[in-house]
């Protein structure tokens, strides 16, 4: 706790954790949704590298 904590009820630091918790909720929103991106272009890749596949047994 610092000197003027006691005057204005620790207020700084309940604004500070509350700017840290909102940061950190915005980061793991971030992340998640760059995992999905990550998820849904794996998963088109073997879809494609399927289809690519398949057509080559059909078209032979």
């Amino acid at each position: 706790m610092g000197c003027l904590d006691c005057f204005d009820g620790g207020l700084a630091r309940q604004e500070r954790l509350e700017e840290e918790r909102k940061a950190s909720q915005e980061a793991r929103a971030k992340a998640a949704e760059a995992a999905e991106k990550r998820q849904f272009i794996s998963e088109s890749v073997i879809l494609l590298n399927f289809i690519i596949f398949y057509s080559s047994l059909v078209h032979k």
